[in-house]
């Protein structure tokens, strides 16, 4: 039984919901990452010198802004996927039980809905961190010295893997609760 392929024959299917939960989770992380990095990579004012510039206090403000909205894309994220696997084990009831009755485990059924979850954030979160690294670069480079094509060093700090892991994690908790419930379909009745 090869779970990836049944994986992706599903997002196939349900395009329009599987693409909401991607663009969600990469605006959130895109956001997230801005938001987090701004007092990091924008600290100053062009100055002769580096770490002589005046700081940037707006920028504070807006950080917690960003940072704000990213939540919020995030549990919104996080309502579609629950919302959109909870639909779908109301429409694969019959699928699920086929793989039952012909000798899936429930654990099985289990890790197939939360490997469909795990795709579907992942492939947000890669979009996500490119998204939120273009968006800093691009700041980085009208506040920085317009010569320095290398983004600052601290747009990949220890924060974006924290946030990462927050947000695919976050959203993998989510998505036990409809793949605890397509694992405890009863097969005989399903299929009846």
């Amino acid at each position: 039984m090869n779970h990836f392929a049944l994986s992706l024959a599903y997002i196939r299917e349900r395009k329009l919901p599987s693409l909401i939960v991607v663009l969600s989770v990469s605006l959130g992380v895109a956001l997230l990452l801005t938001g987090i990095s701004i007092p990091d990579s924008l600290t100053e004012i062009q100055s002769d010198h580096p770490g002589e510039g005046r700081p940037l206090h707006p920028y504070s403000l807006l950080a917690k802004f960003l940072i704000a909205i990213g939540i919020a894309v995030c549990a919104t994220a996080y309502g579609t996927l629950l919302s959109t696997f909870d639909l779908s084990i109301d429409a694969r009831r019959r699928q699920f039980s086929i793989l039952r009755s012909l000798g899936a485990h429930p654990a099985e059924v289990l890790w197939l809905v939360i490997g469909e979850a795990a795709l579907l954030l992942a492939i947000g979160e890669l979009l996500g961190l490119g998204f939120g690294i273009g968006t800093l670069w691009c700041l980085e480079k009208m506040v920085r010295e317009p010569a320095s094509a290398i983004p600052h060093p601290q747009l990949l700090g220890w924060w974006t893997w924290l946030i990462l892991l927050a947000v695919g994690g976050s959203g993998l908790l989510i998505a036990i609760v409809p793949a605890h419930r397509a694992s405890k379909l009863d097969a005989a009745r399903e299929l009846s």
